[in-house]
Order: structure tokens, then C-alpha cells, then sequence
């Protein structure tokens, strides 16, 4: 099974990250990696663009996630590592492709197809300015935000004019610090969604802890943003 969920696969052309988040889903995940790449295994960023290779014109329509272990907008990172990435995606227009990024403004220095949905990952109030940088440099893309690993109650109220998309998960992982949401921080984001009329993905994980009424997989319309359902 997708551990990601919202995502048909992932295709990652680069690896690792310095933030040091400490609910990082992906650094535990790069353990893995030590028969394959070894910067990989020491979450140490580098290029992987052969991994391009994996995406063709002629695969069937898929949701391709292309940052699940990276950061599209990390400092430092050549644009001539990401320019190759960007044109397969316009070879490709049967996919749709998502892209994350803590630091939603650097999509303004991009000019991505319409089959690009970008996004940005929050995971307290404090950090709900993302949504607002994201609209501002999407020029026109589908815009999205990842709610994960919730760490707090989040009060803003989303509009349909911020986002397109919204997912809600949980922290992952068996750290110390590891933060169990409350039902009400779940239920004030849904309530939100569903007057303003934005397609809403709840992980898994929500609803092992919460139960079936949590089971809501919707998926914007690449076009109109109306829901869809899987």
C-alpha cells in the first residue's frame, strides 16, 4: 500500500534535507536506503535526475508526487536541477504532478505546466502564512495544503480562494514529543472545508484513531477544483 495516500506514486530526483524537523517522516524513511545510495541513508540533499527516466508519455495517468524526501524550494539548489523536472512534466500532460514546499514563494520563480499541482505542508497557526505566499506565486496552478503532522489546533479559516485542496494527517513515528491530536483540532478543519466547499483527503492514520467517519478521500478537479472521490 501508498503510505502517502493522496499520491499514485512518487518519483523523488533529489534526496535528502537539512531542516531537522524533528516529526520527519522522510529521514526515517532514507534508513532504507543504505544497499541503494548512501547520501540517501545519511538524508545528505543531492541530485537523483535519472530517476526521470521513470516517467514516460506513454504510462497511463497517474499522481506523482516529485518531493516527498526534498524540499522543491530549498536554498541552493541549481535551477539547473529543476528545469529538467519541470519539462518532463509538460512531456507528460497525462499526469498530474505535486510538488510541497515549506517555503511557498520560491514557486514564483517558476513557470509550471497546468498539470503541476502545487502545495505547502503546515502544521500549526503559525505557519498558516504559507497558504497565503502559496496563491500568490502559483500563477494560476492548482493550489493545495498539506495539514501534516498536525501539531496544533489551527483556528484560521480557509477559503475557497486560498486553497483548492486540503489534506489533514497525523505524526507518524514513536518520538517522545509525539503529538496525539485532539478530535476537535480534525473536526474544525472539516467543518471549514465543507462550508467553503474545498475537497478534503484525510489520511489513514486519522481515522485508525478516530474512527470511520473520518474515511474522506476527495481529490480536486485539475481544472475547476470541484471534488472528486476514491
Amino acid at each position: 500500500m501508498n503510505p502517502i495516500g493522496w499520491c499514485d506514486r512518487t518519483v523523488n530526483c533529489r534526496g535528502g534535507c537539512d531542516f531537522g524537523c524533528p516529526y520527519c517522516w522522510a529521514r526515517e524513511q532514507a534508513k532504507r536506503q543504505k544497499q541503494r545510495c548512501i547520501l540517501c541513508y545519511l538524508f545528505i540533499p543531492h541530485s537523483h535526475l535519472e530517476r526521470l527516466t521513470q516517467i514516460t508519455p506513454r504510462q497511463k495517468p497517474q499522481r506523482i508526487f516529485l518531493d516527498s524526501t526534498w524540499d522543491w524550494n530549498t536554498y541552493g539548489i541549481p535551477l539547473g536541477e529543476l528545469e529538467p523536472i519541470i519539462a518532463k512534466c509538460q512531456e507528460c500532460p497525462q499526469h498530474v504532478f505535486q510538488i510541497l514546499s515549506k517555503f511557498p514563494s520560491g514557486y514564483s520563480r517558476f513557470r509550471f505546466p497546468a498539470n503541476v499541482w502545487l502545495g505547502t505542508s503546515i502544521t500549526r497557526e503559525g505557519e498558516v502564512y504559507r497558504v497565503l505566499e502559496l496563491r500568490q506565486a502559483a500563477n494560476g496552478n492548482l493550489c493545495f495544503a498539506s495539514i501534516e503532522p498536525i501539531q496544533e489546533q489551527i483556528r484560521h479559516r480557509f477559503t475557497r480562494s486560498e486553497l483548492d485542496w486540503m489534506i489533514i494527517g497525523l505524526e507518524t513515528g514513536h518520538r517522545k514529543e509525539k503529538v496525539i491530536p485532539d478530535r476537535a483540532w480534525i473536526d474544525e478543519l472539516l467543518l471549514n472545508a465543507r462550508q467553503e466547499g474545498v475537497p478534503v483527503y484525510v489520511k489513514d492514520n486519522v481515522v485508525d484513531l478516530f474512527g470511520g467517519s473520518y474515511d474522506i478521500r476527495e481529490f480536486p478537479l485539475a481544472t475547476s477544483g470541484a471534488s472528486t472521490t476514491r
